[in-house]
């Protein structure tokens, strides 16, 4: 990584790769990075034509260019650089940053790490959008999308020497419980189960086979 976010520091190269070496290795594909394993090669050796992007008619007022590719520019020379250059290195990993246009380019693990310390997926497309030139290809929209809908909504946590999976979000835990192995092992805490025992002592026979299937399905 590098340091500061100077300007007129002379070609510093830093190596973007779809291979992590690091705890969420074997969750994401070695090729599932932004268009493949291959995205960012030029096969042939010649410059990739960026002249389809469409342009916003105030783009001279923004700093940075989205690729469909997933590449973004940043112009070192906007007077609004710095901003950029903050959510940049927040979103998307460093490729290289001659003295007048810095390359970064978005991938599943930076992605992770913006969501991670609290970024939003929305709030990531938002800002983009706001700060580049061009109208953000639907490509890179799906992608954020695709990387960040599900990251930091469940937690595993140990208590007690047993693990837990917490989540804040109903809609995750229901989506999670139709796995046959969740259900089996999800756990009805001890107070409900108090609760609905004193309410089927307090029940005729046939209110108490009701209680009991809903002890075992609510």
């Amino acid at each position: 990584m590098y340091s500061g976010g100077e300007k007129g520091q002379p070609f510093k190269k830093f190596k973007a790769s779809s291979k992590f070496e690091d705890t969420r290795k074997g969750i994401v594909d070695d090729d599932y990075v932004y268009g493949g394993e291959d995205a960012y090669d030029d096969d042939d050796g010649k410059t990739k034509d960026f002249s389809k992007l469409e342009l916003k008619q105030d783009h001279p007022n923004r700093p940075l260019w989205a690729c469909g590719n997933g590449r973004i520019f940043l112009e070192t020379f906007s007077p609004l650089y710095k901003q950029a250059y903050d959510f940049l290195i927040a979103i998307a990993e460093p490729v290289c940053r001659p003295e007048s246009m810095h390359e970064y380019n978005l991938t599943p693990h930076s992605l992770y790490a913006a969501v991670s310390v609290g970024l939003e997926t929305e709030t990531i497309v938002a800002v983009l959008n706001k700060l580049s030139k061009t109208k953000l290809p639907k490509e890179m929209i799906k992608f954020i999308h695709d990387s960040t809908a599900n990251y930091g909504k469940v937690k595993l946590v140990l208590k007690k020497n047993r693990y837990f999976i917490e989540s804040p979000f109903p809609e995750v835990l229901k989506t999670l419980l139709r796995d046959e192995t969740i259900s089996r092992a999800r756990l009805i805490s001890e107070i409900y189960v108090s609760i609905v025992q004193l309410e089927m002592d307090l029940q005729s026979p046939k209110q108490q086979v009701k209680l009991k299937a809903c002890m075992v399905n609510c």
